[in-house]
């Protein structure tokens, strides 16, 4: 038979392989009605429970605000300072999981399906901790892949709207160093100007020089 994983990871698509690796390993994945291991084979009858837990009360889920919703996406505005996924040490009060909140009534009706809901809320692009802006959601599956389709594709437009210390002499220009991963920080996401990075292409015009900043309207062209 399947192993047990893989079973959970096609049945229960709403949630990623790793966080329901960890619903096995803490043994809120049961297999009729015992704890089970990854790689347990599933043989036909077997009646799989996954708990599903409310986040850390202490720091609630903030429920995003919707901008625009309809049966395959919704899009929320994500406040700078909140971060996208838990990493870390912030393991509450993320968007993602404020989506959760937000779409429980039908995370809950998938589950009462028994996983055979074609239900797959997932997040198309993240936005930096502290950086305020639009983040898409995919509900279904076949949108997520043809949303990360059009990404790839250059389809999507993104942006910005970016206040930056200094004066910037030049009405408008491109900004082209390479951006890897920062290897002094302990966060294994964040990005710095790197020499042995990616290309990172940015253009931008001046909307507004103030005393000390100015402020800039950004579109990247690499990504």
């Amino acid at each position: 038979g399947m192993r047990a994983d893989a079973f959970l990871a096609l049945n229960v698509e709403f949630m990623s392989r790793t966080r329901l690796k960890q619903k096995i390993q803490s043994g809120e994945s049961l297999l009729n009605g015992r704890r089970h291991s990854a790689s347990k084979r599933v043989r036909t009858g077997d009646v799989f429970t996954v708990i599903w837990r409310k986040a850390d009360d202490r720091i609630p889920a903030p429920v995003p605000a919707v901008l625009y919703e309809d049966d395959y996406l919704l899009v929320v505005n994500k406040p700078a300072g909140t971060a996208v996924h838990p990493t870390g040490r912030k393991q509450s009060g993320t968007l993602i999981q404020g989506v959760y909140e937000y779409l429980k009534e039908e995370i809950k009706r998938c589950l009462m399906q028994g996983g055979g809901s074609d239900f797959y809320p997932r997040l198309v692009n993240r936005l930096d901790l502290f950086t305020s802006g639009v983040v898409v959601v995919a509900k279904h599956k076949e949108v997520f892949i043809a949303m990360q389709e059009m990404l790839a594709e250059k389809k999507v437009r993104k942006r910005y709207v970016v206040l930056v210390e200094g004066n910037v002499e030049r009405d408008r220009g491109t900004i082209d160093v390479p951006v890897g991963r920062d290897e002094r920080s302990v966060i294994f996401i964040k990005q710095c100007v790197s020499s042995a990075g990616q290309p990172s292409l940015t253009s931008y015009r001046v909307i507004e020089r103030l005393k000390e900043h100015t402020l800039l309207h950004a579109w990247p062209v690499t990504g």
